[in-house]
């Protein structure tokens, strides 16, 4: 018999039970307090993946139970939670709830009460191995119910009391709803434009270790629409992306630079756009990003700045910050930094400088200044890179172009 037998639950009492759970979760009373023991003690068998029930009783102790009953009781069979067939012979002892649906009966240990919601969801979107998902009504039928119970905000807010597996399944199904089509509408995206409160939660989710990655998982596949793009590029929190690159964990610092850079760069108009209205805020905070004292943070915000600045959606903000001397100075100064991937990042922006045929004069004066340093500086660089074609001929055209610079005719 399947682990969860053939489930009767509608996608109303899913989600209702789903809430019910979280809830419980979320008030953190003395129920739910006990309920987390179980939890650790059930998961700290030595087999993680089962648990313990004794089929042979299963129906006589089950047949006083009415339909929507839960009860206690002790087993001795384990039984996989992702087959649902018996494991191997056991006297461990462990605590099981039991719920009778019909002529089938599922079981599963206490901490399961809001996975059986997400199973049972996440199989009615993406089915098993044995069944197709659910068709297009009974999914819009969940769809709706999630919409209104507000549980898409309820399980982001309380994702980091849920157990592991439990947050990949919460990151799935979210994704799943989200990518949800009817015709050229996207039903969950107009639904979150109007709870702008799940993107910030998911942002904010940067903040917190445990759930960091799931809540980038869901953020990315929110940016590839540009109505959440835009609600998220924006916002006030947006800025905190300068704060969550160089958070201490590599895995969640390049996690959030991911996002960042998906954010920026994804929507092209909107993109140039934000860039535009907010230039002095964006390019403040970005350069403390090259300023940073974390190697890999410097690396990836040059090679994104030098993205940006040649995207020709972006022509306005390129033209902006190449006529910044202290950008030009900047460069130069990365450009003989001890990294060789450093020097070759601030190369792509350092061209950008030298190729401006309307140089303002403050540029130009620097250039002059150092005109024969850079000749010679360039004509050595990197010049194990024979195999480049590109990098050979732009190296090139940069040196001829400092090498037939000339002050401004009104010097």
């Amino acid at each position: 018999m399947p682990l969860f037998g053939k489930s009767q639950k509608s996608p109303q009492e899913l989600v209702k039970a789903l809430k019910e759970a979280v809830n419980s979760l979320e008030r953190g009373d003395k129920k739910a307090e006990k309920a987390q023991e179980d939890v650790s003690k059930n998961l700290r068998m030595e087999n993680r993946s089962h648990f313990t029930i004794w089929p042979t009783a299963r129906r006589s102790c089950c047949s006083s139970f009415s339909s929507n009953a839960f009860r206690p009781i002790r087993f001795r069979t384990r039984y996989s939670l992702s087959s649902g067939r018996p494991a191997s012979q056991s006297t461990t002892r462990g605590v099981v709830y039991v719920r009778d649906f019909g002529n089938d009966f599922t079981f599963f240990p206490p901490n399961t009460l809001p996975f059986l919601g997400r199973v049972l969801i996440k199989n009615m979107l993406y089915g098993t191995s044995d069944a197709e998902p659910q068709t297009e009504i009974v999914v819009s039928q969940l769809a709706h119910e999630l919409y209104s119970t507000n549980l898409l905000l309820l399980l982001i807010q309380n994702l980091n009391r849920i157990d592991f597996e439990g947050k990949k399944d919460v990151a799935q199904i979210f994704n799943n709803v989200l990518r949800r089509q009817i015709g050229t509408r996207s039903p969950t995206v107009e639904y979150i434009c109007t709870k702008p409160e799940i993107l910030f939660t998911l942002m904010a989710g940067y903040e917190h270790q445990e759930i960091a990655l799931n809540c980038g998982t869901m953020l990315r596949e929110c940016a590839r629409y540009e109505a959440l793009a835009k609600i998220m590029l924006h916002s006030d929190e947006f800025f905190n992306f300068f704060r969550y690159v160089e958070v201490s964990t590599f895995d969640i610092a390049s996690d959030a630079f991911s996002t960042f850079k998906e954010l920026l760069t994804r929507h092209k108009i909107l993109c140039a756009e934000f860039l535009e209205q907010n230039y002095d805020k964006v390019f403040n905070h970005y350069e403390q990003l090259l300023n940073s004292e974390n190697y890999v943070t410097r690396r990836q915000s040059l090679k994104l700045l030098g993205e940006l600045l040649l995207d020709r959606h972006n022509f306005t903000v390129m033209t902006k910050y190449i006529s910044n001397p202290d950008n030009l100075k900047l460069m130069m100064n990365m450009l003989k930094e001890k990294s060789r991937n450093i020097q070759f990042e601030a190369f792509h922006v350092f061209k950008v400088f030298v190729a401006n045929p309307n140089k303002p004069k403050p540029i130009l004066d620097i250039l002059l200044r150092n005109q024969e340093k850079l000749v010679d500086f360039l004509t050595r660089f990197h010049t194990d890179r024979s195999e480049d074609e590109q990098f050979n001929d732009e190296k090139a055209y940069l040196i001829k172009q400092i090498k037939e610079l000339k002050p401004a005719p009104d010097q």
